[in-house]
């Protein structure tokens, strides 16, 4: 079943997966790719959930040419999803996030007070000084800044990321189109410019929040390190870590029955 549903700055598209009498599962995508790559992984688990997957503004049949950075980042993305709880009329949820889905979904988390039952997150980041690579250290710096973002935000750069990060077996996110590449650089070059800045209020939240969270992540992972998965637990309340072997950026893609069942497990508890 697919369902639209119209928002002030974009046309809020999801699908949905499952019977409306189940347990609901939000699921808030990360990139490269969109919602697209959730389809295995909301088909897993729709026989015993009803699983809502939408597009963030910027990406899949939301996308839209020229869209500035207050459009796409968390509070506009955080307050399209609010809408599209509302339109789905749930009460009550989990939600699993992936990349910048899961700044997203702490910030969303946070705005509906006690809605959100549980929350799986994997391969994204929660603090404000993550683990950057040498061309993300020179986004903010004079004349190389401007070199470092045409190579990391060019086709080739964001097809290689898709790639590279998945570690095993040969099944990739979907690639991204021209315009989505176009919001992925809106939201990444700006964040990049002051991190600490842009991050530090999601930290707060996610220290302070007591909601019980399961953290996903691969130990090949060549964006984030375990490390990164490790200091995030330790900063939570409420989280517990599963490391894959073997496994990339793409924990949902690479290892899809195996990250459904432990998802199964955790929500079931």
């Amino acid at each position: 079943m697919t369902a639209t549903l119209l928002s002030a700055t974009a046309q809020g598209h999801y699908k949905e997966y499952g019977s409306t009498d189940k347990s609901a599962i939000l699921i808030i995508h990360g990139f490269p790719g969109n919602a697209t790559d959730w389809e295995a992984t909301a088909k897993g688990l729709s026989d015993h959930y009803r699983v809502i997957v939408p597009d963030l503004i910027g990406f899949g049949n939301n996308a839209q040419k020229d869209l500035p950075f207050d459009q796409v980042w968390l509070s506009a993305q955080t307050e399209n999803l609010i809408k599209v709880v509302q339109k789905a009329g749930l009460d009550s949820f989990s939600i699993i996030a992936h990349d910048f889905g899961v700044p997203i979904a702490i910030t969303l988390m946070d705005k509906l007070n006690g809605k959100v039952k549980k929350l799986i997150i994997t391969a994204g980041n929660t603090l404000s000084d993550p683990p950057l690579n040498i061309v993300m250290k020179a986004v903010p710096k004079p004349i190389i800044g401007g070199i470092a973002k045409g190579f990391l935000f060019s086709k080739f750069s964001i097809n290689m990321m898709r790639t590279m990060g998945t570690k095993k077996g040969k099944i990739y996110p979907v690639k991204n189109s021209k315009t989505e590449r176009q919001a992925l650089k809106t939201i990444f070059a700006t964040a990049l410019e002051n991190m600490s800045g842009y991050f530090m209020p999601v930290e707060k939240i996610a220290e302070q929040a007591a909601i019980e969270t399961l953290i996903i992540w691969g130990d090949k992972d060549p964006f984030f390190p375990v490390s990164h998965a490790e200091r995030m637990k330790e900063k939570m309340k409420n989280a517990k870590l599963i490391v894959y072997e073997g496994v990339g950026h793409y924990c949902y893609i690479e290892e899809t029955s195996k990250f459904v069942d432990d998802i199964q497990k955790f929500i079931s508890l």
